[in-house]
């Protein structure tokens, strides 16, 4: 347990640094814009030939295979303090890291807001009857569009991997993020098209906080950098403590990831000074 500890540990004080100069180049590369376009023509595609309700109603059924415990575990490391809580090792190590987390999290929440409330769309709970497909959770019927815990896991995915994983490295955290996005669906949450266009937005946002992180050397301050953290350890702490996603059987997963991040944090602290 102590080597693996200490592994994590020096893994994350070598961490690559951001390039320091802008680099505007970025957000035109091709693996910027190829998953969200490929989401959004999905998302385009359901609504012009009107198979959402079916797609829903077909992927919410073949989700029973397995137990709800999972969707359900799957569903909260989607929520916003989890993802706040797994990019706190981040965040704590890089003042670059720390700026980007700060603006993709600013970016997102007003661009999903903004959607959020302008489109008020209905989830399938306010249109449908409850018999038709299966509920784990709070039954959520407002403001559908788009989904919140699929922007926040293709959020961090680019945060994570835009600087510090090569390409191939990024497909375990595509893959985690798929099913936590899927999850919205298996626990009757979303439409397919809600978590497509959360997926594109979350994933562009992460991008942009990556790109302005890197060309403004002013938000790259230790005066922003300690304000950041503060808001993490904050969000990893109610996460230990006090709050309720609505899913109790993945409480215990919510406690683990915060506690596991807080652990990381502190014991990073510690082990600066004798780390290469």
């Amino acid at each position: 347990m102590s080597a693996c500890l200490d592994t994590a540990i020096v893994a994350l004080h070598r961490w690559r640094e951001m390039p320091a100069g802008p680099l505007p180049a970025r957000l035109f590369a091709p693996r910027v814009w190829m998953l969200p376009l490929l989401a959004l023509f999905a998302a385009a595609w359901l609504t012009l030939t009107g198979t959402i309700v079916p797609s829903f109603l077909a992927v919410n059924a073949a989700t029973r295979v397995l137990p709800d415990d999972f969707w359900a575990g799957m569903t909260a490391l989607g929520d916003t303090l989890p993802a706040c809580a797994i990019l706190l090792p981040l965040v704590a190590r890089r003042p670059d890291a720390a700026a980007a987390a700060l603006i993709t999290v600013l970016v997102a929440s007003i661009a999903s807001h903004l959607l959020k409330y302008g489109l008020a769309m209905p989830r399938p709970a306010a249109v449908l009857d409850p018999g038709l497909f299966h509920f784990v959770g709070p039954r959520l019927s407002g403001r559908a569009m788009p989904s919140g815990h699929s922007t926040a896991a293709f959020a961090v995915v680019a945060l994570v991997g835009g600087h510090t994983l090569r390409w191939r490295a990024w497909l375990p955290m595509i893959a985690l993020a798929m099913l936590i996005a899927l999850s919205r669906l298996a626990v009757g949450a979303h439409w397919p098209t809600d978590v497509l266009v959360g997926a594109a937005l979350g994933w562009l946002s992460g991008f942009v906080g990556l790109h302005l992180a890197a060309c403004c050397r002013r938000c790259r301050t230790r005066l922003l950098h300690w304000l950041t953290l503060a808001l993490f350890i904050g969000g990893a702490l109610w996460l230990l403590t006090g709050f309720d996603s609505g899913y109790a059987s993945a409480r215990w997963l919510e406690r683990t990831v915060a506690s596991g991040a807080l652990l990381l944090f502190v014991l990073s602290l510690f082990t600066q000074r004798r780390l290469p």
